[in-house]
């Protein structure tokens, strides 16, 4: 099945909460995802107390190119842990509604999200207001530099001004159609191509692109100053080296697919398509569970520099945990089938896919 056309169903699934059997046709199921965001005030949620678990795994290293399955044995099923109190919580904010909206990012000023089957970015103010088509195709997945933003989609690397490309973004490079995670550094433009298991990277002027990488089936990514990183399908966790060198498994011999994937100064956290959140040492070392509470194939992970957050599908929740283990918390209740999540220091946001809503949540 088509992966962008799996995680559609598969959030169908999650959210009627029955089981679905065969494809499912979804072209009734949402409008247009071209047409103009409508402006929404809030949208209330009342929390309520979860349990956090926890386990170990181990952790293992290969070399460039495919990684071998069975290289690590780890142990991705987490005991139950006792629960925490729910901090008093504001009201969700609506920011704008956009059918088929996924992934998210912000910045100081704006919040932009991307829709799920090839349709256009978007943009709307933290503060509230009018929200931005941007002119580029979007799947999944964007990622933001100070003046730009970058997307795949459509079999094309594009670049558009944070403020708007006049119907005319910026190819970068050309990409196959199933391209997922993408993610920029001040001089490179990374993304994964799933099908045929490549990490590519081209100059963000512009240029030829080059195999940067190989893996076995990538989904999502993420950067910092010295590494790309990326979700496998096949129960891996990756980095490599900006600078080049061999690929190396962080993570490797899960029995569950990785989807969502984020990191920090000292790790990098991912979710499990069986609902668990995960947490390893950038640097190698043994993975711990954070959490049992992600539902089904829990795609958006975040963090900031105390916690984790995450969106529960099927409970239709967004929750937090400590990075490192420990008090998991439910921050909204009553959302919709909510995929892509970001933070910054005050707010957390997130896109409701079922119903399109941009979401923010003082923390």
């Amino acid at each position: 099945m088509n992966m962008k056309r799996h995680a559609a169903l598969s959030i169908l699934c999650a959210v009627s909460l029955v089981a679905c059997q065969g494809e499912v046709d979804l072209g009734g199921e949402q409008p247009d995802s071209g047409s103009s965001p409508t402006s929404v005030t809030s949208t209330a949620s009342s929390p309520a107390s979860v349990t956090s678990t926890a386990s170990s795994s181990a952790s293992a290293s290969t070399g460039s190119g495919t990684p071998s399955v069975g290289d690590t044995s780890t142990n991705d099923t987490p005991a139950a842990s006792p629960s925490c109190p729910d901090p008093p919580r504001g009201v969700p904010v609506v920011l704008a509604t956009q059918s088929q909206a996924w992934a998210i990012a912000a910045d100081a000023t704006n919040v932009y999200w991307a829709t799920q089957l090839g349709g256009p970015a978007w943009a709307v103010p933290i503060a509230g207001g009018t929200a931005t088509m941007l002119d580029m195709q979007s799947t999944f997945t964007l990622a933001l530099d100070a003046t730009n933003v970058y997307s795949v989609g459509n079999g094309q690397v594009v670049a558009c001004a944070k403020s708007g490309c006049g119907g005319t973004p910026r190819v970068i490079a050309t990409a196959g159609s199933d391209s997922m995670g993408i993610v920029v550094d001040a001089d490179n433009v990374y993304w994964a191509e799933s099908l045929n298991g490549t990490i590519w990277k081209a100059p963000i002027t512009g240029g030829d692109a080059t195999a940067f990488a190989q893996s076995g089936w990538p989904y999502e990514m993420a950067i910092d100053a010295d590494n790309v990183y990326w979700s496998d399908n096949r129960g891996y966790v990756m980095k490599a080296p900006k600078a080049g060198g061999d690929s190396t498994s962080l993570v490797s011999g899960l029995a569950h697919e990785v989807l969502g994937i984020a990191v920090d100064a000292n790790n990098v956290y991912f979710t499990l398509g069986n609902g668990v959140i995960m947490q390893a040492p950038i640097a190698g070392g043994t993975p711990i569970t954070l959490s049992e509470n992600g539902g089904n194939e829990p795609w958006g992970i975040a963090v900031d520099a105390t916690s984790v957050y995450w969106a529960n599908t099927q409970t239709n929740t967004i929750l937090r945990v400590n990075i490192g283990g420990g008090c998991e918390q439910t921050l909204a209740t009553n959302q919709s089938a909510a995929t892509g999540i970001a933070v910054d220091d005050a707010n957390v946001y997130w896109t409701n896919w079922q119903t399109g809503q941009i979401m923010k949540l003082a923390k």
